[in-house]
């Protein structure tokens, strides 16, 4: 059960910049609301190739759906916190209580089962009960890295970070679990290009870190309400839902910039900016409210 969703779209540049220096990051992108929806224009979602208008005028607009798509839902309740490329067709799908295997071609989901939290290797804080306690099942967060085929897990009340392998069998083979004491409740996860870092959101715990891939922790900032995260060679972004701002960092973890008001229209204005994204060398911002995604220019020092 599955369509093309044909988007109407203007898209306002916003500026963002910084500089970094310690481990090697990946990617992310921004948007903003509509003075008019006249301009339509088709997303078109491929391997590696989203096309956006130019809009040079920086116009905003909203998005709006084609009357010509469906959606995919295994069950009524599920709320869908995350979603990542799997492989050629496939996408993983994180629901806070269980992880989906979406296959694109037939809209089916199989629901992959997580195995090896009682023995894998713990990483980072080794406090015995920390790394001991209950370890609840609850995946919010996804990154999947293509070169590794590893699937990282920001699993939101098992205050932890889940780091493992999808089998033929649908199970999430967990081989290692970073922890960390006043990490509460990772929200988000991103890994850079060569895996040598990783950035978490900690949403209750106000925080962002960044972690090395032997779970030490390289620095923690605080963030109020901690939400998307993103890497990219040279920064690592933040969105915080306490200011409604994004949050620049430099790999030394020294603070380059933050842009952001609570508004539903403008520049610079954001409601609920959940998710950040990378795209040609670009700051995408995603704001659950207000709809929109702003578009931010990595090199600029500020929005506009």
């Amino acid at each position: 059960m599955l369509k093309k969703i044909r988007v109407s779209i203007l898209v306002a540049f916003v500026g963002l910049a910084a500089c970094i220096t310690g481990c090697v990051p990946a990617q992310s992108n921004a948007v903003g609301p509509a003075e008019s929806s006249s301009s339509v224009a088709d997303i078109a979602l491929r391997e590696d190739d989203i096309s956006f208008p130019e809009n040079g005028n920086g116009a905003l607009t909203v998005f709006t759906l084609g009357d010509d798509f469906e959606y995919i839902q295994s069950n009524d309740r599920a709320k869908a916190a995350s979603i990542v490329r799997y492989k050629a067709d496939q996408f993983l799908i994180a629901y806070y209580d269980k992880l989906s295997l979406l296959d694109w071609s037939s809209g089916e989901q199989t629901e992959i089962i997580p195995s090896g939290l009682e023995n894998c290797e713990v990483l980072g804080t080794v406090d015995e009960q920390l790394a001991m306690d209950e370890k609840p099942w609850n995946p919010t967060g996804l990154y999947y890295d293509k070169s590794s085929q590893q699937l990282y897990i920001a699993n939101y009340n098992g205050h932890n970070i889940l780091i493992g392998t999808i089998t033929e069998n649908y199970e999430f083979r967990v081989e290692k679990m970073i922890v960390a004491q006043g990490l509460v409740s990772p929200e988000n996860v991103v890994v850079n290009e060569d895996g040598s870092c990783i950035a978490v959101a900690d949403y209750d715990g106000n925080a962002l870190f960044l972690f090395g891939n032997d779970g030490s922790v390289l620095w923690k900032k605080e963030v109020g309400l901690a939400h998307g995260v993103e890497i990219t060679d040279e920064y690592v972004y933040c969105t915080s839902l306490d200011t409604r701002e994004v949050i620049q960092y430099d790999w030394d973890g020294n603070e380059v910039n933050r842009v952001g008001t609570l508004a539903k229209y403008g520049a610079n204005a954001y409601m609920w900016p959940v998710a950040l994204e990378t795209y040609n060398g670009q700051l995408l911002v995603a704001d659950a409210h207000s709809g929109r995604i702003s578009r931010c220019l990595k090199e600029r020092a500020d929005c506009v």
